[in-house]
């Protein structure tokens, strides 16, 4: 689902329960083609730090960002003639009044930018309603890939919302379930480096691959039903084995978890990793897996690290993928208690940490698990979560969905502790799951949509 570049001396996993679910102004009128283009320049600072470098300052109609340099000056170039929404932000500074620039064919205007303290961190700053969530409007997973966040849905559809303005989301599209059998759930997304093409995994339709180069047409190229004793194309009345077949008499659930480096993507089931090679990324091939004499549990969250691919099932295993089609076991923790087919004390999400490593989300609570041994992995630490937590994400903190709030906690690595910093009320019923990118949370909830909430 994930993919880390820091160094992490350690992995922390939340253990799962009966879920565990993942988390990439308007121009005016009369310009024409012939018109040249404009300009816009400008300073920007916070009066009362009396910064003025490294200041944010967007253009989200056109999907530009620049920052200041040390004088607070900053340009846009080569804009057509309109009306322009400016903003600009710097970590807790907002811009004192909105600023909606005017560009006139073949000139520049000057704005002066003035910040001063965002009293809205804490507290949600844009939204989308339930009801404009089809099919269910139930979101229980998200992820964020550049300007585009992806939710799954509780009912198989799969939202993609355009959050360059995270202030005013936009839904470009819904990809609706395949199959009409009921409670086909999304569990998860991931959107292709390129953020062209998105893998989703779904109890009811399987493993799906479309092209979203248009955000609001997606295509779909690819479906892989999960059954009993082997993996079928896309005519569930005449399937095919591919060159991996589950074992007689073992029923492969539905796939969990997908992730993805570069040309290879890994979808994880109950006792399974397929593995596929989407160089040509219209034709996704399946080249390997990994069987339940190497894995076991659901597969709940996949993570990528380097070399390195993390499994969470009954186990916590780690992977050595420098062969990215032959995953090597490294080792594996198994988490205090054990695991039992009811997934009560089996593994859950996984997510990247910036110094710790990685952490997981579920009934127990936080295990920090020491990797830097991949072949014995150990407990450093855990700290019970009292609400069912299904998915977390890190930037610094980490953010926990716990069907209830979203609640927000920080780890330090020094001694090994979690304390609660603050809980967002951001709903009054099931945060789902959460995804932080940038300045904002990505709130997933089941029952009130889409909430975003300002974190820095």
């Amino acid at each position: 689902m994930k993919r880390t570049k820091t160094p992490f001396p350690f992995t922390a996993v939340f253990l799962a329960g009966f879920f565990s679910f993942s988390v990439c102004g308007c121009l005016g009128g009369g310009s024409t083609a012939s018109d040249p283009p404009g300009t816009i320049t400008g300073t920007a600072s916070v009066p009362s730090t009396g910064k003025t470098e490294g200041i944010s300052v967007l253009l989200p109609t056109l999907r530009l960002k620049t920052t200041t340099d040390n004088t607070g000056a900053f340009i846009f170039r080569d804009l057509p003639a309109g009306s322009y929404a400016l903003q600009a932000e710097d970590n807790a500074y907002r811009l004192q009044d909105r600023k909606t620039v005017t560009v006139s064919a073949g000139q520049s205007t000057n704005v002066v930018l003035i910040l001063v303290p965002d009293n809205t961190i804490g507290t949600v700053v844009g939204s989308v309603p339930r009801s404009s969530l089809d099919p269910s409007g139930r979101t229980i997973t998200a992820s964020v890939r550049g300007n585009h966040l992806f939710l799954g849905d509780h009912f198989g559809g799969a939202p993609i919302v355009d959050v360059t303005d995270p202030r005013n989301p936009v839904v470009r599209s819904i990809i609706s379930p395949i199959s009409t059998l009921p409670r086909g759930t999304t569990y998860m997304t991931y959107c292709t480096e390129d953020g062209n093409h998105l893998a989703t995994v779904n109890n009811i339709d399987g493993f799906l691959y479309y092209d979203i180069t248009d955000k609001s047409a997606p295509n779909r190229l690819m479906q892989v039903y999960l059954v009993d004793n082997a993996i079928g194309g896309i005519d569930p009345s005449s399937l095919t084995d591919y060159p991996y077949s589950v074992p007689a008499g073992k029923f492969v659930l539905y796939p969990q978890s997908v992730t993805g480096e570069g040309n290879t993507l890994y979808v994880a089931g109950m006792d399974v990793i397929l593995i596929y090679d989407i160089s040509d990324r219209s034709n996704p091939t399946q080249v390997g897996a990994v069987d339940r004499t190497v894995v076991a549990g659901d597969g709940a969250d996949l993570h990528i690290h380097g070399n390195r691919l993390l499994y969470s099932g009954s186990d916590l295993v780690v992977f050595d993928i420098t062969n990215p089609r032959v995953p090597v076991r490294l080792g594996a923790y198994t988490p205090v208690g054990g695991w039992s087919p009811t997934g009560a004390a089996g593994f859950g999400e996984i997510v990247g940490m910036s110094t710790i490593g990685h952490l997981g989300l579920g009934i127990p609570g936080i295990q920090f698990v020491d990797v830097t041994a991949p072949a014995s992995p150990s407990l450093l630490a855990s700290f019970p979560v009292v609400s069912q937590g299904l998915d977390s994400s890190w930037d610094g903190y980490f953010y926990a969905g716990t069907a209830n709030t979203m609640t927000v906690y920080k780890a330090d690595q020094s001694v090994m502790s979690v304390t609660e910093m603050y809980s967002v009320p951001v709903v009054e019923d099931y945060a789902m799951n959460v995804a932080v990118s940038g300045d904002y949370a990505y709130v997933s909830d089941k029952t009130r949509g889409l909430k975003i909430v300002k974190i820095k």
